[in-house]
């Protein structure tokens, strides 16, 4: 781990002492679970950006879609 510095307001910190001491952790364990978070949400949030964006191309581009008629339950083994 690395060290950093952030500056809190007062009201954000007592916020921020309150969770940490409700879930027994230290307030930089919060933290490092916030950005956790953020970052999975963010992650997410392109995706389905990303998505949403190609759809009408999968839509109209059928070199895009030329396999899907092999997806279907017999194509996962089961085994």
């Amino acid at each position: 781990m690395e060290r950093i510095q952030i500056l809190l307001d007062p009201w954000d910190r007592q916020e921020l002492e309150k969770l940490a001491k409700e879930a027994n952790t230290s307030m930089s364990g919060i933290i490092r679970e916030l950005i956790r978070d953020y970052v999975s949400h963010q992650k997410k949030f392109k995706l389905r950006r990303a998505a949403e964006l190609m759809e009408n191309e999968y839509r109209v581009d059928s070199n895009l879609t030329a396999f899907s008629a092999l997806d279907g339950e017999d194509f996962i083994d089961e085994a």
